[in-house]
Parts: C-alpha cells; structure tokens; sequence
C-alpha cells in the first residue's frame, strides 16, 4: 500500500446526513454520508482515496467550470458530451488511482 502526503490543513473532511454519496467539492472538501461510518476500514479507505484524488486532480473546479459553459453556451449540444465525457473520465482515473494508492479498489456504492 502506498501514502500519499497531503498537508494536514489542506482538505477538508465532513460527514452528512443529507448526501447519499461521497462528494468532493471545489473547496477541497470531502462530505461522505453518516452510513459512511459503518463500513469497514479498507472500504472506508478506498471511499476516501477515491475522492481525495478528485480533489488533487481538482475535478469539482473543472466540472463547475464545464457545466458554466455548457449553461452559457447551451445551443452547441457537444459541450454537453464533452463534459460527461470528463466526467466520466475523471471517475475512471480517480479508480485507479485509488487502486494505486490503497492496493484495492473502491467498493463503496450508493444505495
């Protein structure tokens, strides 16, 4: 198993009754839900490297920017599949860098 070294102060992580899914945010958040505290350390460890990738990668500052110019620019239907396609891709190398990081992969699914 690797480490990654990230400073202490640097992401920020929350626990929420109100989000079905872990999430990462723009403000280099991390909000899991409460059911979260229930799984066992090795899932909870694959949850959370998954998502601390998006925020090293900073995957929630570039879908918000996508997302503004798909809204701003909604005549030209591509921009749409453009930023699925990110998104998409963004989900896949997140995976694997949280195989990488953890030795395992993320087992975490949203009910």
């Amino acid at each position: 198993m690797a480490h990654v070294r990230v400073p202490q102060d640097s992401v920020r992580l929350t626990m929420s009754e109100r989000v079905g899914s872990p999430m990462a945010l723009a403000s280099r958040e991390i909000v899991v839900p409460a059911r979260a505290h229930g799984l066992a350390p090795r899932q909870q460890e694959a949850m959370l490297a998954h998502e601390l990738a998006h925020v090293l990668r900073r995957d929630p500052a570039w879908q918000v920017l996508a997302s503004v110019l798909e809204a701003a620019l909604f005549f030209q239907p591509l921009n749409r599949v453009a930023r699925r396609g990110m998104q998409e891709a963004a989900e896949e190398l997140c995976d694997d860098w949280a195989v990488r990081h953890t030795g395992s992969g993320c087992t975490w699914r949203a009910a």
